[in-house]
């Protein structure tokens, strides 16, 4: 089987806020910055998954959230910088959940951010 398959990047682009520090990356992701915006890759694994199972879906999705945490950095102290973290994780989540194509992982996403209306 084709190994690409198995394997995303979960991509994270956020505004870096003036005076804001960047987190400190050790290990395999990778950064670009380019003075006002980073990019960060953080590689996830799922070739030992099997997505037909809703133990493989779901494990794979926490492995895209835990990727997207790492990526996105830490989540601020003000409200500006709280908001940006939230921003990236979930279109860092979004992202990886689409590249990977299964309608079953789609759901579950949709399911987590999916709020009742009130």
């Amino acid at each position: 089987m084709n190994s690409t398959r198995y394997r995303l990047s979960v991509l994270a682009a956020s505004a870096v806020l003036a005076g804001a520090a960047l987190p400190a990356f050790s290990g395999h992701p990778s950064e670009s910055f380019d003075g006002t915006t980073r990019a960060v890759q953080v590689p996830v694994d799922y070739s030992d998954l099997n997505l037909t199972t809703p133990g493989g879906v779901e494990t794979l999705y926490e492995r895209i959230s835990r990727a997207a945490r790492q990526a996105c950095g830490s989540t601020g102290r003000t409200l500006v910088e709280l908001k940006a973290h939230k921003t990236c994780y979930d279109r860092a989540v979004s992202d990886a959940v689409e590249k990977v194509g299964s309608t079953t992982l789609t759901a579950l996403h949709r399911s987590r951010v999916t709020r009742p209306a009130t």
